[in-house]
């Protein structure tokens, strides 16, 4: 239980892998020289790799250069849903209109 969804972004900032470790990943090697940030939910850890290391079957999702949208699937977990940004612990009432013809 824990991480969900493994992802990587095509960049690599000290804020970024500050974020990571706040939601809760483990550094488990980075360098400045590196143009990716990786997660690697199974152990719970993210790295630093070059692009030229990533291939075309990669199981992660490539959030490409969206701050946002990796941050998001990076927090996505199954055992707690702090640091989440979407939070369903509230019910969800969507009210279905009839199309009227005009």
């Amino acid at each position: 239980m824990g991480f969900t969804t493994p992802c990587f972004i095509r960049k690599n900032t000290e804020e970024l892998r500050k974020k990571l470790e706040d939601i809760g990943y483990k550094n488990a090697g980075s360098s400045n020289h590196h143009d990716i940030i990786y997660t690697d939910t199974e152990h719970g850890v993210y790295f630093t790799t070059f692009a030229s290391n990533i291939t075309d079957d990669e199981v992660a999702y490539d959030c490409k250069y969206n701050r946002t949208l990796f941050l998001a699937i990076a927090a996505l977990r199954d055992d707690t849903d702090n640091n989440q940004m979407l939070d369903m612990t509230v019910p969800l009432n969507i009210e279905r209109r009839k199309y009227e013809e005009y």
